[in-house]
């Protein structure tokens, strides 16, 4: 009997111990996520960071606006990423929507996002009215966007980790001419919004890296000229056009301030100057935002 006896309390040991450890993976499984973002406000053309803290083996989606943007996964298990608002974005009311899912758990939760006013001035080019019409047809506008939006989403699959080094720097020194988000007007028609800056240089002067990033397109574009892309991690996009020369290769990984190529007026252009663009994917936001500024994770 004492065997017996002996032999049901190490059973019942057994099973409460069992018991208690399955109770502590089950509320571990069950954690709600954690959302952090660095502000609940923004303008036009600004963007926000996102932090989920989350199961490692979690996938994690935000949407906002109909579109779903990356998280990169870091080095302590957080899941990371930047969340642009267009220059074409109402001010308003607004919600993101993040979703958080593994084999045991699917978390949905939504997010009070508020679009602040932000007045953009008017721009107006000239050129000969054959170039227009032949640089700004509807074909090549389409082939530059077809080729460039490849090279994005290509370099966004690829789920390359962040790979700038510090603050981002001026690819040049000069005037800024027109600024982001202008409304453009070519010849007096509206052609859309300024989607970066423009720089003036004298031609000839060299065009340097922003940071540290991948060449993802080192080419010619009907409408930007001689055009470098760098992808930068965390869908993170920096364009150089009009150049004169183009010194990098597709498939690169340039450091900070490496010689792109030099400005010149290539495309539709007016005179030499360098425009750069900043890209989220594919929205296009404020260059002046990283110009400058060390991207830390700084959550308030």
């Amino acid at each position: 009997m004492g065997t017996i006896r002996k032999l049901l309390i190490a059973v019942a040991s057994i099973m409460i111990i069992m018991i208690i450890i399955w109770t502590a993976l089950t509320t571990a499984e069950v954690k709600e996520p954690e959302v952090q973002l660095s502000s609940n406000s923004l303008r036009p053309g600004d963007f926000i960071q996102v932090k989920v803290k989350a199961p490692a083996d979690a996938a994690v989606k935000v949407l906002f606006l109909k579109s779903g943007y990356q998280l990169w996964k870091n080095e302590n298990g957080e899941f990371i990423g930047f969340l642009p608002v267009s220059y074409y974005n109402a001010p308003g009311e607004y919600q993101i929507s993040v979703t958080v899912e593994n084999k045991t758990l699917k978390w949905v939760k939504a997010y009070p996002l508020k679009i602040l006013e932000r007045a953009f001035p008017e721009s107006r080019i000239y050129v000969p009215e054959t170039t227009r019409k032949e640089v700004l047809s509807n074909d090549s506008v389409g082939s530059d966007a077809k080729i460039t939006t490849k090279a994005r989403l290509d370099a966004i699959q690829s789920g390359e980790p962040p790979l700038w080094d510090g603050p981002f720097i001026w690819p040049v020194k000069g005037r800024i001419s027109t600024g982001f988000g202008r409304i453009r007007y070519v010849n007096q028609i509206e052609n859309g919004r300024h989607s970066g800056l423009d720089i003036v240089a004298a031609a000839g002067t060299p065009v340097l890296a922003a940071n540290r990033g991948r060449v993802v397109y080192a080419g010619n574009l009907n409408v930007t000229g001689l055009t470098v892309i760098l992808y930068h991690g965390l869908s993170l996009f920096t364009s150089y056009c009009h150049l004169s020369s183009i010194e990098v290769q597709q498939g690169e990984l340039i450091p900070k301030a490496a010689l792109l190529g030099k400005v010149g007026s290539t495309g539709l252009s007016t005179g030499p100057h360098l425009h750069v663009t900043f890209k989220i994917d594919e929205v296009a936001v404020d260059p002046e935002l990283f110009l400058e500024r060390s991207l830390e994770w700084d959550f308030k």
